[in-house]
């Protein structure tokens, strides 16, 4: 066949790249990574940059109105949601998960937001068991992906040069960790195939979890058994975009967020949450639902929020029955102080019509690039036989510390010099502009001109 070369241009005013630095560990900050256990409450978040001092998105009247989230300009949001609650929550979607008694919140949340928003697709029911432990290994694991597009660029966690115990399953994570390995449809695949209870179980002991860690995962469990793929990341300043976060709740099921649950700021009879300090040890859990009434008399004294008013939460510290740490669902304050900044959305599908993702970023850390106006990767398409073309119909952008981004994006193919991005043919018909919405790793548009 004729191998092609594909190239995609971007202009805009801020841009993450991935930069080419393995995860080891042992590098004198696991320490203060771990876990905080409260009362044998696992948590386990590392908090990133993107956690906090969200953009704020502020919709451009020179542009016309579009809502990703099916609204119309004047269309208020009700009070409450769901009507019912709890009850309306348990109908539809799994029952609470356990994360104990490792450090995997932050796979909990994420996994949710996924099972979460393919129940709200229609492509599955309230029956859909998702893999917390597959991506808790991957991420801190990955493989070189089908293409060979991020060779060189890679996740490992040396498990002999660590100091936290069950290393990386205990070393915690984030939603940014999450939505960098499954954006690269590594995951997620189902709880059958890579079960948590290969290193928790009513009878676990830390021998089970060694073995695993000994053992890890087949290589075929990467990236041949996905049930979906993960297309959109979208971040949400809470406190600012408050409306625009109760929309992604309705459209996608639920939003992720991060807190530091401190118990003294927790009402048990009332499964209600608020503080007014931050240790800074995070806990990350899903928002499910909101009511703008609930009365501020409903928190704990000596917390009580000034103002009336409450997020929905779903916890990953299993049902509760039979527990006095009833936590599964419970009431946070609008005003909780450590609520970080960031309401975290994932938009998966499970029948996208894609067939290959070209990509190179393997690892899990990022370098901001500001200081460019005009960026490019260049792509070999693979020499598969049967196949004599490809269609490339749609592209990525990373833009995750701005909002109201313009961008414009050019296709050249048959490149004489790969060196030279524009060296090959534009494709005139394929030149997109646009402008962002919302900071995150999305796909704005998808590309109508098949590129021969």
């Amino acid at each position: 066949m004729k191998t092609k070369k594909f190239l995609s241009v971007v202009l805009s005013a801020a841009m993450i790249l991935g930069a080419a630095v393995p995860v080891s560990a042992g590098q004198g900050v696991e320490a203060e990574q771990q876990p905080i256990v409260e009362n044998s409450i696992t948590s386990g978040y590392i908090l990133s940059d993107l956690d906090y001092n969200t953009p704020v998105y502020e919709p451009d009247e020179a542009v016309p109105y579009s809502d990703d989230w099916g609204y119309s300009a004047d269309e208020t949001i009700e009070n409450r949601y769901p009507a019912n609650g709890v009850s309306d929550i348990k109908a539809k979607y799994p029952s609470v998960r356990n994360q104990n008694p490792l450090g995997t919140c932050w796979t909990f949340s994420s996994i949710g937001l996924a099972e979460f928003d393919l129940i709200n697709d229609g492509a599955f029911d309230k029956n859909i068991d998702l893999s917390e432990l597959h991506l808790a290994y991957y991420a801190y694991n990955s493989l070189l992906d089908p293409l060979g597009g991020t060779e060189g660029d890679y996740a490992k966690y040396y498990m002999n040069n660590t100091s936290v115990q069950y290393g990386y399953l205990n070393r915690g994570g984030n939603y940014l960790m999450a939505a960098r390995r499954m954006g690269q449809w590594c995951g997620p695949v189902s709880e059958s195939d890579v079960p948590y209870s290969k290193v928790a179980s009513n009878g676990y002991t830390a021998s089970t979890i060694d073995t695993f860690l000994n053992t890890g995962l087949s290589d075929e469990y990467a990236y041949s058994k996905d049930k979906a793929h993960l297309e959109n990341t979208y971040m949400i300043n809470i406190k600012e975009n408050a409306s625009d976060v109760k929309k992604a709740i309705k459209k996608y099921g639920a939003v992720g967020i991060m807190y530091s649950h401190n118990d003294n700021g927790y009402h048990y009879i009332n499964n209600s949450y608020n503080d007014k300090t931050n240790n800074r040890a995070g806990h990350a859990v899903m928002v499910v639902g909101w009511d703008d009434n609930y009365s501020k008399d409903n928190f704990r004294d000596g917390v009580k929020p000034e103002k009336d008013g409450a997020w929905l939460i779903r916890n990953s510290w299993g049902d509760g029955t039979g527990s006095y740490y009833n936590q599964s669902y419970f009431w946070m304050s609008y005003e909780t102080f450590s609520l970080s900044d960031t309401a975290w959305v994932f938009d998966f599908s499970a029948n996208d019509g894609y067939d290959n993702n070209y990509q190179v970023d393997g690892g899990l850390n990022v370098a901001h690039q500001s200081g460019y106006r005009k960026l490019a990767n260049v792509f070999t398409t693979q020499t598969k036989q049967g196949v004599s073309s490809e269609d490339l119909k749609a592209v990525s952008l990373s833009i995750t510390s701005k909002t109201n981004v313009n961008y414009t994006i050019e296709i050249y193919t048959d490149l004489k010099d790969k060196t030279k991005p524009t060296s090959g043919t534009k494709q005139e018909t394929a030149t997109t502009t646009g402008q962002t919405t919302y900071a995150g790793v999305y796909i704005p548009f998808h590309l109508k001109q098949r590129l021969i």
